[in-house]
């Protein structure tokens, strides 16, 4: 990392504007935990159904689900287990024997401490120096951005995603193969999430990571099948089925490669009357085609630089993620640290400067929606402004990656 100094005048403003934006958004967020759960009540109920030993294939029967929540005094009925694997229940099961409000407001603190644990061990495992001022903007993305401010508003999981994402980057990056793989495992255990890092690791050559990773998620499973069984995981497979396609993916609250998509070529004269055309087959062909393109250009080169093939991989797991929403922008807190990092300030011209940091509000920024007629047919993308900034960020990190030195040739990589 090459931490090019930044201009004066933003080391010396940066630290006082990065504290009252943190202080803010842990303030606004810890009131909105106390007046609604959220999606934290769909967390909570599945860890309190697993807990009570009721059949757990009956969390994806979403009326029934929803009796749960008022039985437990959450009149919250839109929230249900959607994609969710069973072992979701995991995050919350050492709090569900506390009152629902009670039990967000811990998680939310929870949260809040990693969050900010995140910023600190980021700037041990990048080096940054104290003069730099990137220290500021490290702990800005981590606790004072509107993605963190969500998932605290929420009572979501993804501040402890990208905080097992941290140590994951830093076992990969030590080769600690054994480690990795736990993280990993565990991770595509209880959300699906980094199974491309599988394909990285396979690409990489790194058999050991790519070998435990598996064997691991398997002992997971297995593990499990007891409390969960099949048909559990039956009903979630059923949930996907039925979540990948149709209306669904249509929603502007969406921030996904798949849902601009949807928006355009699904009909639907409820939830989206003013679509291009009814080609339902686009929502699953084009997102995939994008999948496989982005995956390629990145493996192809993925031995020459490991952080920038890392963080690529994990901006291309958030826009291939079919429902992912604001909170999931959370673990992209690394790559932007990254892409900072890689900008030499000094040799910017002011355009270059203004589109660097629209990027960056793009991905953590408040947004605000434009009115419906704006976000209709052809003007569908103008209801994606997050989703063009993660492209952004793809685009110049595979550019970095591009433009890094090419791999040695030895004795050992001659075929």
């Amino acid at each position: 990392m090459r931490w090019s100094p930044l201009p004066t005048i933003v080391q010396q403003y940066l630290p006082p504007l990065a504290a009252i934006c943190i202080l803010l958004t842990i303030v606004a967020g810890l009131h909105h935990a106390s007046s609604r759960l959220s999606d934290f009540a769909g967390y909570y109920t599945a860890a309190k159904t697993v807990a009570s030993g009721e059949p757990v294939e009956r969390l994806y029967d979403d009326s029934w689900f929803q009796s749960q929540l008022r039985s437990f005094g959450m009149d919250e009925p839109t929230i249900v287990m959607f994609v969710n694997p069973p072992a979701v229940s995991f995050f919350l099961l050492g709090l569900q024997w506390l009152s629902p409000v009670t039990a967000k407001l811990v998680w939310d603190c929870i949260s809040i401490f990693l969050a900010l644990g995140s910023g600190v061990m980021l700037i041990r495992i990048m080096d940054i120096p104290k003069p730099s001022g990137y220290r500021s903007i490290i702990m800005l993305f981590c606790a004072g951005t509107l993605p963190f401010l969500r998932n605290i508003q929420l009572g979501q999981v993804y501040v402890v995603i990208g905080f097992i994402f941290l140590i994951l980057y830093w076992s990969y990056r030590e080769r600690k193969p054994f480690l990795t793989a736990i993280l990993l495992s565990f991770l595509l255990f209880v959300k699906l999430y980094g199974w491309m890092f599988l394909i990285l690791f396979a690409a990489q050559r790194k058999w050991k990571e790519l070998g435990y990773s598996t064997v691991l998620l398997l002992v997971w499973v297995v593990a499990t099948l007891p409390i969960f069984g099949i048909d559990a995981y039956g009903g979630q497979m059923k949930q996907i089925e039925s979540m990948q396609s149709g209306s669904a993916l249509t929603s502007t609250a969406l921030r996904s490669i798949a849902a601009p998509i949807s928006r355009m070529f699904f009909f639907d004269p409820a939830y989206n009357p003013e679509a291009v055309a009814h080609l339902p087959i686009f929502q699953t062909l084009v997102p995939l085609l994008l999948m496989i393109l982005g995956l390629w250009i990145t493996l192809r080169q993925a031995k020459k630089d490991e952080t920038l093939a890392f963080v690529i991989i994990l901006v291309l797991s958030v826009l291939f993620t079919p429902l992912a929403a604001d909170h999931h922008y959370q673990v992209l807190v690394l790559p932007a640290v990254v892409l900072v990092a890689s900008v030499e300030w000094n040799k910017l011209n002011t355009m270059k400067i203004i589109g660097n940091a629209l990027l960056i509000y793009c991905l953590f920024g408040w947004l605000p929606g434009l009115p419906q007629e704006y976000t209709q047919s052809w003007w569908s993308f103008l209801a994606y402004p997050r989703v063009a900034g993660a492209v952004g960020l793809c685009l110049l990190l595979m550019k970095s990656l591009s433009n890094s030195p090419p791999i040695p040739i030895t004795s050992t990589n001659v075929q």
